[in-house]
């Protein structure tokens, strides 16, 4: 039988040698190098030129590892078939034969079968060490003090910028590829059109007539006309002039009344054609109550420029009236539907130009991607240079991103940015300023996650973890995490350092803790001497507990001794019989938080609760429940002593809360994960849209975001998807008068239920369905604040006022407030619902509880008082439980009979 090799146009077996032909020794070196693989990783033996000629052909190289084969680009790759013979890639032995049938035949430890060679071979002893390939020269005795050193390295690029336009050359160009039209009057009908000299004599009219008005309403004021006589009736000269003035002024009043009416109608036949002609309606000089010195609307080009934002272009004052809000809603419509057609420029020209509304501007040139011109808006106008800042990320403009980074002191963004653009030193530098502010703050957690993960020094990190493990609330999750590292870096060790973990001088409160975190460490490890280990400590601690009198962590057994199917029911007997001899201290009615942290704000979130407070002028936050298990995550920004939080959350739609400052600080996304103590995940952020101005935000059933806010004196609704992008504005408009449309006070909720939304200013309670109808209802008494019933349950409005406070329980456009004031002796900070009729109203150090009866009247059940300020007003584990969380941590868990 003779073999042959036969060409194949696929690779069927993974390649794991390669051929080097040839007998120059500089060109193997140069291809080995090209791999920049390690010469250990590599066998080499010379191949002869053919079985006749002994002289060396080329160098044939075996892979000690094939895997390093996968991604190398190999002029002559290998294949190997029974761990002995290798064969070109592209080729096939013929006819087939059975392994053992080859091995019978083959002469030598290893073969190589070359299409022109043929078949040779060679013994393992014939590797070649390439070392041996070199030749090195006797070295002379030279003195080299005289050589000249030689021309300097050019000094290495840090970065390389492309000149970047400015945003007003930016914005040109967004002019230009709008294409405005030339500037015409707005169409008239046939025979509407009035000539040259109609229109002069009409401004002429109007500028006279103006002149002439005020005039005769000095004298009038001055000199007052009296009757001839007092059976006269009649006006006199000066009231004849004034009526005579305001029938021609109305005249002229009318023709600008067409041209709004035009201006509307247009806006439902061309769209784009409309804004031309479209009135800035945040110009200073456009008076709603003034006459202008015009009759005509003239057409506007579609410029959107950053350095004429807010005013700067004289226009003509109009008296729009109610048609003020007609021609709002025309804007916000238009702006919509640019948006659902992507054209995000002409909708940001609407935004900022028409409306001066530079956040909506900034939010969908952002979705346009025309990140520079947002961040722009952002940092220029509304002087929100993290919203910048990220921005400028999110559109790959990273070095402009990192100087503003740098000057919000977030050192870790602007270092995982010099990480993206290869400045490897620049990085290291500011993640060790973020590792120390970290440790500065006792985030040891944290500063460890930057140390491992984004700096790659696990042993760093462990070390910084036990520091966690010995001196910080974050002890079990510090541990947790510093058994990770070990499980990857050096999990032969792991038995032994679980016994170094454990001490005799453990503190008691840890105990609990370090069970857990055994109990994670046996679930990791399969190796049986760490689960024997990890068993053993278990036993310790839980005998040492049950010595002391606390039985209830007998129930852990059964977790580390899973094959004991009986071991549950004997500790749950042993528990039962020895309850009434065994010793507990009474916890159940308080709990304790960091006690070195200053709480300030505490909201109930389904089973499990949250805290913020500050610690060393740094922002620190607490996820709890009601069996005493805590978590603590912190914020590296700096925080006034002044600044107020607040919660906005939804527990029945999603699990994402909103946390807003009064100070606009950066509140970078926090993941709260689902694990052993929370069986649901939660997500703590603050999008840009929330950053600065007031906290008027609700979340929807649809989960998206809803913010009121005011804008040149007039209400809008912003629709915001949860992660940023405006969806839609509405304008509202009220009936009556609305006074100070303004929402500073963080305790001013926006509150939504079937369709309408409630919110309050100072002395009006402000109801509005979500397709912009509003009324606004008088007090006559300063408001506080309002609280509203969950989302699950009837809706009541409980409003805080000056004189005591009301309870209403509203239904679409009726608030049905009622008449009479209860709690006329409180001062409340905050008042919540604990559930469907029940609310709390707390004061500094005493909170009252009351529930609604069957004639929607507040009735006093019980007092509570406590030690410190209540920051915080909880919902229990049950219905019949609430907790009050003092600013010093102390939680008292109070219970309703």
């Amino acid at each position: 039988m003779i073999l042959e090799l036969h060409y194949t146009e696929s690779l069927h077996h993974p390649v794991a040698a390669a051929f080097l032909r040839g007998n120059n020794v500089k060109q193997w070196m140069l291809e080995i190098g090209r791999w920049n693989v390690s010469v250990s990783e590599l066998d080499c033996y010379i191949l002869p030129q053919s079985i006749h000629v002994t002289e060396e052909g080329g160098l044939f190289v075996i892979f000690k590892n094939p895997a390093l084969c996968k991604n190398l680009d190999l002029l002559e790759p290998y294949y190997c078939i029974d761990q002995y013979v290798f064969v070109p890639a592209n080729t096939r032995l013929y006819p087939e034969i059975r392994n053992e049938e080859l091995r019978s035949v083959l002469l030598w430890e290893l073969q190589v079968f070359h299409p022109t060679i043929g078949l040779t071979g060679f013994e393992k002893k014939d590797k070649v060490n390439l070392a041996d390939l070199f030749s090195y020269e006797q070295n002379l005795q030279t003195d080299w003090s005289f050589a000249h050193p030689g021309i300097p390295d050019r000094i290495l690029f840090n970065q390389i910028l492309v000149e970047q336009m400015t945003p007003e050359e930016i914005i040109d160009a967004i002019k230009e590829s709008i294409q405005p039209k030339p500037l015409e009057e707005i169409p008239l009908k046939k025979g509407e059109q009035p000539s040259a000299f109609e229109k002069f004599l009409d401004k002429i009219k109007l500028i006279l007539f103006t002149g002439i008005f005020s005039v005769v309403e000095v004298v009038v004021k001055i000199i007052p006309e009296s009757s001839p006589s007092n059976n006269y009736q009649g006006e006199g000269i000066l009231q004849k002039l004034q009526s005579w003035l305001h029938r021609n002024m109305d005249e002229l009043q009318k023709k600008r009344d067409s041209e709004i009416n035009r201006l509307l109608n247009m806006f439902e036949e061309n769209t784009d054609e409309a804004l031309q002609y479209a009135i800035p309606l945040n110009s200073p000089y456009l008076n709603r109550g003034s006459q202008s010195v015009s009759d005509r609307l003239t057409r506007n080009p579609l410029k959107f420029n950053l350095g004429k934002l807010g005013g700067g272009d004289v226009v003509d004052g109009w008296d729009l009236g109610d048609r003020y809000y007609d021609l709002r809603t025309k804007y916000m419509n238009a702006a919509q539907k640019q948006i659902e057609q992507r054209d995000f420029k002409k909708a940001a020209y609407i935004y900022a130009h028409l409306m001066g509304d530079y956040s909506s501007a900034a939010n969908v040139l952002e979705q346009g991607n025309l990140y520079r011109e947002a961040a722009a808006l952002y940092k220029d106008h509304l002087k929100n240079t993290s919203a910048a800042a990220s921005c400028l990320e999110r559109g790959g403009l990273y070095t402009e991103s990192i100087e503003l980074y740098k000057e919000l002191q977030q050192d870790e963004k602007a270092a995982d940015l010099f990480m993206k653009i290869n400045q490897s030193s620049n990085a290291e530098l500011y993640y060790e300023k973020a590792i120390i502010s970290k440790l500065k703050n006792s985030d040891y957690l944290d500063a460890s996650r930057v140390m491992h993960e984004k700096m790659d020094q696990p042993e760093r990190a462990k070390i910084i973890l036990l520091d966690g493990w010995n001196n910080t609330n974050q002890y079990e999750p510090c541990l947790k995490k510093f058994f990770d590292i070990v499980h990857v870096t050096e999990a032969k060790r792991t038995e032994e350092i679980v016994g170094l973990i454990y001490t005799k001088e453990l503190p008691r409160y840890k105990r609990p803790g370090l069970l857990n975190v055994l109990e994670y460490v046996n679930k990791k490890h399969a190796d049986e001497a760490v689960k024997e280990k990890v068993q053993n400590i278990a036993y310790k601690i839980i005998h040492d507990e049950a010595e002391e009198g606390n039985v209830q962590l007998l129930h852990s057994l059964k977790r580390f001794v899973p094959g004991d199917l009986l071991i549950g029911a004997d500790a749950s007997r042993y528990i039962t019989n020895n309850k009434k001899q065994t010793f507990q201290e009474d916890h159940s009615k308080l709990l304790h938080l960091d006690q070195s942290i200053k709480w300030l704000k505490a909201i109930s979130h389904r089973n499990q609760f949250l805290a913020i407070g500050t610690k060393n002028g740094h922002l620190q936050m607490a996820r709890g429940n009601w069996y005493g298990n805590f978590e603590y995550y912190s914020w590296s920004q700096p925080v006034k002593n002044h600044t107020r939080f607040t919660f906005i959350n939804a527990p029945y739609y999603t699990n994402q809360i909103y946390l807003h400052s009064s100070e606009g600080i950066v509140i970078n996304k926090k993941e709260l994960p689902k694990n052993k103590y929370f069986t649901e995940n939660l997500t703590i952020t603050c999008p840009i849209w929330l950053q600065n101005g007031s906290p008027v935000v609700t979340i929807g059933e649809d989960r998206n975001g809803y913010k009121l806010e005011t804008i040149n004196q007039e209400v809008t609704l912003h629709e915001y998807l949860l992660d940023g992008p405006l969806i839609k504005s509405t304008v509202i408009k009220f009936k009556g008068k609305i006074y100070n449309p303004s929402f500073s006070s963080t305790q001013c909720p926006l509150i939504y239920r079937n369709g309408y939304y409630y919110t309050f200013n100072e002395k009006q309670i402000l109801l509005f369905s979500n397709k912009g109808r509003g009324v606004a209802f008088d007090l006559e008494t300063g408001i506080r604040f309002v609280a509203a019933s969950d989302q699950v349950h009837e809706l009541y409005l409980i409003i805080s006022t000056n004189k005591g406070c009301y309870i209403a329980k509203p239904d679409k456009e009726q608030l049905n407030l009622s008449k009479q004031v209860f709690a006329r002796d409180y001062i409340p900070n905050q008042i919540v619902f604990i559930g469907a009729l029940r609310f709390v109203i707390a004061e500094k150090k005493q909170a009252v509880l009351f529930e609604i009866d069957n004639n929607n009247v507040p009735v006093l059940l019980y007092f509570f008082e406590t030690h410190n300020t209540i920051v915080g007003v909880l919902n229990g584990d049950n219905r019949n439980q609430f907790g009050l969380l003092e600013e010093t941590g102390r939680i008292t868990i109070c219970d309703i009979v």
